[in-house]
């Protein structure tokens, strides 16, 4: 098979209905701020008020672009709930053709991870190691979203 390559908006781009899409999508990268504590310095307020508005312009064209009983996995590198657990909620009150799908905590790797709606949300206090050096994580979130019908 012959993969194609596109290089398009992803925020207006028209296709036909994928079965399952990820958005990997930008965010503030807070959540490496153990590897880049640089991140404190280089971002603003407005930083985040244009991600996340970026963030829900993807949002909604994944909403449009994913088939009905198609599933939508949405991920960020971010601590701030206003690029994770505000963005999924927002996108839920909008668009009533999606359902958010629980992940359990057998599917996680890290029971502790899992938020009370079913997202996943890592902290670098998770996944504890002896060994210091091999312990924590990056800061991430994820929902798993599925289109009805």
């Amino acid at each position: 098979m012959k993969a194609e390559v596109v290089t398009a908006d992803a925020a207006t781009w028209e296709a036909e209905p994928f079965d399952a899409i990820l958005l990997d999508a930008p965010c503030s990268a807070t959540g490496t701020i153990r590897r880049h504590p640089d991140i404190l310095w280089q971002k603003t307020p407005e930083d985040l008020e244009q991600v996340t508005k970026l963030q829900a312009r993807l949002l909604d064209n994944a909403a449009r672009l994913v088939k009905p009983g198609g599933m939508i996995v949405y991920s960020t590198c971010s601590l701030e709930p206003e690029e994770g657990e505000q963005q999924i909620e927002a996108l839920l009150a909008r668009n009533h053709e999606l359902e958010r799908i629980p992940v359990h905590a057998a599917e996680s790797g890290e029971p502790n991870a899992i938020t009370e709606n079913g997202d996943v949300r890592t902290m670098p206090f998770h996944f504890p190691h002896p060994d210091p050096k091999l312990a924590g994580c990056d800061g991430f979130f994820a929902s798993r979203l599925r289109r009805k019908g």
